[in-house]
């Protein structure tokens, strides 16, 4: 998620913040289970299914067919 031009500075930091967490988290997953394929949206929100449902579709029939 991000914050827009008209963000209130705090909510701006509060939304940098969460994004900045969210990196660290995805990269321990990364290093920690070297197996593991993790797909960074860019600008996702939290729900990102319905923000990016194209590209939630495409790495899902993507990770199914990966069991095949």
């Amino acid at each position: 998620r991000h914050a827009g031009e008209n963000t209130p500075p705090a909510a701006r930091a509060q939304v940098e913040a969460q994004a900045a967490a969210a990196e660290h988290v995805a990269d321990r997953f990364e290093k920690g289970v070297p197996s593991a394929r993790v797909v960074r949206v860019p600008g996702a929100a939290h729900m990102m299914w319905e923000s990016h449902e194209a590209d939630v579709v495409r790495e899902m029939n993507s990770f199914m067919d990966s069991l095949k």
